[in-house]
């Protein structure tokens, strides 16, 4: 699972403003 959460943070991690909206569902996972 570490790897597919880095591979999802790689590709939504080009867009700095969704960074926050990540933060925030990320604690669910």
């Amino acid at each position: 699972m570490k790897n597919i959460k880095r591979l999802i943070v790689r590709l939504i991690g080009r867009k700095k403003k969704e960074q926050k909206k990540v933060f925030e569902w990320w604690d669910l996972i």
